[in-house]
């Protein structure tokens, strides 16, 4: 019986943890303000990713600072140097970029391929300010991406609790 009781307490903790919502660690959270559009406003958790311009385009082009040039430095200034440096083209140390777009540069004939190319704001370590910056596409670089900020709701975290109290004091009953 009381291995009966122990195994409901753990499947019944594992089925209440899944109703949690997902946890997403995050390098860092900010708190932002967008004085042109308030619902940017508020905390953002802030990740990175590394890849070429060309091959993560998609993630690149769903954060909110894509092709909002303002926004971007808002974002890259709010994090300065927060999210560290990593190596970059040429052997430098770069914070994360903000990729602004991405474009081909064409061909000047049609026989010679299409150029990827991507612009972004970064900090280079050691200097005193942000810069606009151009890299080639092929190249992987580690990109910051950024998700608004969400409280986990309390219920549900009081309800693992309450369950893992359960089973505890079950489990020191059957001792």
């Amino acid at each position: 019986m009381t291995i009966f009781i122990s195994r409901l307490s753990v499947i019944a903790t594992f089925y209440l943890a899944s109703l949690l919502q997902p946890v997403h660690a995050s390098l860092i959270t900010i708190d932002i303000f967008d004085p042109n559009n308030s619902t940017n406003t508020g905390l953002w958790d802030i990740t990175i990713i590394e890849g070429s311009s060309m091959d993560i385009k998609t993630t690149l082009a769903e954060q909110i600072w894509w092709q909002d040039s303002d926004l971007a430095e808002i974002f890259m200034t709010a994090t300065w140097d927060r999210l560290g440096y990593s190596l970059q083209l040429s052997e430098l140390l770069m914070a994360p970029y903000f990729a602004l777009d991405a474009w081909l540069i064409p061909p000047p004939m049609s026989t010679t391929p299409s150029i990827p190319m991507a612009s972004a704001w970064s900090l280079r370590q050691g200097e005193d300010e942000i810069k606009l910056r151009t890299l080639p596409g092929w190249v992987d670089y580690t990109f910051a991406v950024a998700t608004k900020h969400t409280e986990v709701p309390e219920p549900k975290t009081l309800i693992l609790l309450f369950t893992s109290l359960l089973a505890i004091s079950l489990r020191k009953r059957r001792i």
